[in-house]
């Protein structure tokens, strides 16, 4: 069942909300409202609903960037079965694998692409309207889409510079594994890093550090996953279909009566792990 509260469908693709993302959204929109109000101090109750424009046009832009991977998975034949907002951003769940590394590659980079032309159309845009409470709110969505794209390109699992950096090692090596232990160990040395910085920093005072060691603990979290799963993966495209069969069994008449099957096999010396059975009529 997918988590989460369903509000539409994307070009044939379901939009879910995660209930973290609730949470979220009422912080940054009271988080922003009060910025606008301060910077805008005759604004009054419109300051509190650019933060709300804001919030909100910052998470039609993670929408955006998973629609960038989604579409692009779509061109290759590749079904995305949603697309789920939370906490930190946004997810596109596709049904396979790619089947190549260079399809790899341009569904990973398709969503930084996304997100940086936007942030280079809002830059530029608020040339011309950038004293405005509503230029304030166009920088502001510039800057972050600015980051998210950059962000993203960090190679390291979850991440969609850790698919580019798989699909890069993939290439190279011929080995799909390869590249995801590459991108996945990439991903957990990144998590550690931003939980120890980021716990260091909070400690000394910064309240940004905490949401750095949050972020961090989720890498950390993730690529953690990717890799097990990666190598239960390896392990059954290893494992034939005989190496899992069963070669010790014993063949019953099916007219055995359980109190005759239970004396001559049940409480036998050498009992069967494994019974068939056999009508003889």
């Amino acid at each position: 069942m997918q988590p989460g509260l369903r509000i539409g469908v994307f070009f044939g693709i379901p939009l879910y909300i995660h209930p973290s993302w609730f949470y979220i959204f009422v912080i940054l929109t009271w988080v922003y409202g009060l910025r606008y109000v301060s910077l805008h101090r005759d604004s009054g109750f419109l300051g509190l609903l650019a933060g709300l424009l804001m919030v909100i046009g910052l998470f039609s832009s993670v929408l955006i960037h998973e629609l960038g991977h989604s579409l692009v998975a779509r061109s290759f034949g590749i079904k995305v079965s949603s697309i789920t907002l939370f906490l930190f951003g946004g997810v596109a769940a596709i049904e396979q694998e790619p089947k190549t590394p260079g399809q790899t590659f341009q569904i990973a980079i398709a969503g930084p692409t996304v997100s940086v032309l936007i942030a280079g159309v809002l830059i530029l845009m608020n040339r011309f309207n950038s004293h405005s409470i509503i230029g304030n709110v166009g920088d502001t969505l510039g800057g972050i889409n600015l980051t998210l794209g950059l962000f993203n390109l960090i190679p390291g699992l979850p991440l969609d510079g850790g698919q580019m950096l798989k699909a890069i090692v993939w290439k190279l090596t011929g080995d799909r594994f390869k590249g995801v232990y590459w991108a996945a160990t990439m991903g957990l040395l990144l998590g550690w890093f931003a939980i120890i910085f980021g716990l260091w920093t909070a400690l000394l005072g910064e309240s940004q550090g905490f949401w750095m060691a949050l972020l961090g603990w989720f890498v950390v979290q993730n690529a953690g996953t990717t890799k097990r799963f990666a190598h239960i993966q390896q392990a059954l495209v290893a494992i034939k279909a005989g190496d899992a069969m069963g070669r010790e069994f014993r063949v019953l008449d099916a007219n055995l009566t359980l109190r005759q099957f239970a004396d001559d096999y049940v409480i036998s010396e050498s009992p069967s792990p494994i019974y068939l059975y056999r009508d003889w009529e």
